[in-house]
């Protein structure tokens, strides 16, 4: 499977090099082939699982020792499962499993950025706006006092000095 994931990369590398010349130069597409076959993208993956596992492990330890047993064994759970899934198929079952955490994340990050900013608009800055009102009307949408705001000046366009301070 692996290799077949590698030959499609190679594959449209091959095509991007061929309608992106300049692109070609600027990154080399052929050392980050070579990095796919070496296992350099599969070993980034397993070290960023080994960063992931020891993090999960550790906040599995706190909950176990501050609150619950029973929470710390789920916790261990999902972080050591997503940790052996990564060492054994760190570019197949892992990124589904990276992209369904992630698609998570958004959902969730959607879901709280208007759960707390709608309460916080209307009970923070709205009351602010009607407080430093005041009762004044809005200069915007204020009828003007007078029939233009053009203001009249009397030039005089024979100096220099007119030309080098125009306010």
């Amino acid at each position: 499977m692996v290799e077949a994931v590698l030959k499609q990369e190679e594959e449209l590398m091959s095509t991007q090099q061929e309608r992106f010349p300049v692109a070609a130069t600027a990154w080399d597409f052929a050392k980050s082939t070579q990095d796919d076959k070496s296992g350099g993208v599969a070993n980034r993956k397993r070290l960023i699982a080994l960063f992931q596992l020891i993090i999960g492990a550790s906040i599995g330890f706190a909950i176990f020792h501050y609150w619950s047993q029973t929470l710390a064994y789920v916790v261990w759970g999902i972080a050591g499962t997503t940790g052996l899934v990564a060492f054994i198929s760190p570019l197949g079952a892992y990124r589904y499993i990276e992209k369904a955490v992630g698609g998570l994340g958004w959902l969730l990050g959607t879901i709280m950025g208007v759960l707390l900013l709608v309460p916080l608009y209307f009970l923070f800055f709205a009351p602010i706006r009607l407080f430093s009102r005041g009762g004044k009307k809005n200069a915007i949408f204020a009828k003007p006092q007078t029939d233009s705001f053009w203001v009249t000046r009397e030039v005089n366009t024979e100096s220099r000095s007119t030309y080098e301070t125009q306010y």
